[in-house]
């Protein structure tokens, strides 16, 4: 027996040398990416010298996805960090498993996949502070804070970003402070303070070293310089950035795609209104650099975004039907998506907001079971009785709270399910829904675009665009009737069912809307709304023949002047 035991001991020894040896060889290769020393040889030399082992086997999937990213071969690597990530799914927590999660969370953010980054980011958390992983706290704690502001937490995400720049500047991280500032400059840009966020981000540029090998997707120079040329065009100084990006453009390896997209991308919205068709050059590259270089069939659908672009500077070209080819493209994308991004984002942070409290939950059930043990060894029958009544009592009355708690969970994950995390009508998905069922040539479809509403974002800031949104919600739910059902069914566009009315209603209904928008007195300086209106029957039995239809009539409505109804 003694044999035996010595032997258990043994064995749990050796994994834990094996282990511990693991995480050091890890160390040591992170401090050769670090330093710029380590290329596709010393891949190799390891891969001679490697053992069977899933952690060895997943140390060299990580080092070759370095180099691929090196190779700007996005999916290849991708693709070899999971696969890493699944071969240590049944081992130790590890170095080597939090720098995996550190990778993909970093490439599920730079591609758009935010659901997949925040989720990934929470493991990273819990990880590396079970292993006392500073940079793993750090960095996943950043892209946590991110995650906040997403979601419009600016103060939540401000608190968790400052925790993180504390412990860059205890533990000598230097990435981590350059990371802290670009952070500061993505929360003025959401306050609309641009020119700010722009000193901000030049500011993190000076931070940095002259050479960085450690990162990730993108070098950090390039990616300050694109974003800071980027906001000049937008807000800043146009001319500037622009000369700053077609300089980048200069120096962009070739076989990097995402930097190339991203860059044609922005250009293009520099010559959208003075010279469209060059605009239209710019769009129609980084359309195609961009299925080059997305990694992530889920991934938020950036290219909806210049598919609007599009169809903008087509309809200003005279090519009508290519417009109109590229603005029914954007119907096929489900906003409702960004719902769930947001629910499953919440659902993660969530687990670290409530860690402190569900391990003094986890100690209060230790205590519980403790105290059963000494009732069971009390001599004294009646007090064990007494205990076991008011224990049956208190799980009755636990019982009965689970279910009420349970029953209000299901109802507010259904309410969520069906509403916009903003204006909290119905979400896309929900509204289509209502609609679908209910096709009756009686029946008619109202589309509402808000005129100008990128100019309002872009002067007086997302915060107020966000009030916007909110406030015209309420204007339209009381502008319609009780039985009218409203969505928003992207951006700020909404939908609005409306059953039975006839044809002097409808028309009363929709001219309601878009007096009641226009004449909104706001206490912001200068900021006035208006709306574009299509309104439609449900003619057909397809859902997507009505919604053209709609979307058709109104952005006729806005091609004719704006602040207008076109109905069908």
């Amino acid at each position: 027996m003694k044999k035996l035991f010595l032997l258990f001991i043994a064995t749990v020894l050796m994994f834990t040398i094996s282990f511990a040896e693991v995480d050091k060889l890890v160390l040591n290769y992170l401090n050769d990416i670090e330093l710029g020393e380590f290329d596709e040889e010393d891949l190799q030399a390891y891969e001679a010298s490697m053992g069977n082992a899933n952690s060895d086997q997943a140390l060299f999937k990580f080092l070759e996805a370095r180099i691929q990213l090196y190779d700007y071969k996005y999916k290849e690597a991708y693709l070899n960090l999971e696969s890493a990530l699944g071969l240590l799914e049944n081992e130790e927590d590890s170095v080597l498993k939090a720098e995996i999660l550190y990778y993909l969370a970093d490439m599920d953010y730079f591609f758009f996949d935010l659901t997949s980054g925040t989720q990934r980011s929470v493991e990273l958390r819990k990880l590396s502070e079970a292993i006392d992983y500073t940079k793993g706290i750090i960095e996943s704690d950043y892209n946590i804070a991110f995650s906040y502001i997403y979601n419009y937490d600016y103060d939540q995400g401000m608190l968790v970003a400052t925790e993180a720049f504390e412990l860059s500047r205890q533990s000598d991280y230097a990435l981590g402070i350059v990371d802290y500032t670009l952070f500061l400059g993505d929360l003025d840009y959401y306050y609309g303070d641009y020119l700010k966020a722009i000193a901000k981000y030049e500011e993190a540029f000076n931070l940095l070293s002259p050479v960085v090998h450690d990162y990730v997707v993108e070098e950090p120079h390039q990616l300050i310089r694109r974003v800071i040329g980027s906001d000049q065009i937008k807000n800043g100084d146009p001319e500037a950035g622009l000369q700053m990006l077609e300089e980048l453009l200069e120096s962009i390896d070739v076989k990097d795609t995402y930097t190339l997209f991203y860059v044609n991308y922005k250009i293009g919205k520099y010559y959208a209104e003075s010279d469209p068709a060059k605009a239209l050059d710019y769009y129609m590259t980084a359309q195609d650099l961009y299925f080059k270089s997305s990694i992530i069939d889920n991934a938020d659908p950036y290219e909806v975004y210049f598919y609007k672009e599009i169809g903008n500077v087509n309809y200003d070209l005279g090519n009508y039907k290519e417009a109109a080819d590229y603005y029914f493209k954007t119907l096929n994308f489900d906003y409702e998506t960004d719902d769930d991004a947001v629910e499953a984002m919440l659902s993660g942070l969530d687990e670290i907001k409530y860690d402190e409290m569900n391990s003094k939950m986890s100690l209060l059930e230790q205590l519980n079971i403790a105290n059963e043990e000494r009732v069971l060894l009390s001599r004294y029958f009646i007090i064990g009785m007494f205990i076991g009544i008011l224990l049956l009592l208190v799980a009755v009355v636990i019982i009965v709270i689970e279910n009420r708690a349970k029953a209000k969970t299901e109802k507010e994950l259904y309410y969520n399910s069906i509403t916009d995390n903003l204006t909290k009508v119905y979400n896309r998905g929900k509204i289509i829904d209502i609609f679908s069922k209910n096709l009756k040539k009686d029946n008619s479809v109202l589309l509402l675009d808000l005129d100008n509403f990128k100019d309002i974002n872009d002067t007086y800031g997302h915060i107020v665009g966000d009030e916007v949104l909110i406030k015209v919600t309420q204007i339209i739910k009381k502008s319609i009737r009780e039985c009218d059902k409203l969505g928003r069914y992207g951006g700020e566009e909404f939908l609005v069912f409306i059953e039975g009315a006839g044809q002097m209603e409808l028309h009363e209904i929709a001219e309601r809307i878009r007096y009641n928008i226009e004449n909104f007195s706001w206490s912001h300086k200068g900021l006035v709304t208006t709306a574009s209106i299509g309104v439609t029957s449900c003619f057909s039995d397809e859902v997507e023949a009505i919604l053209h239809e709609a979307d058709t009539l109104m952005y006729k409505a806005k091609h004719l002047g704006k602040n207008r109804v076109e109905f069908g």
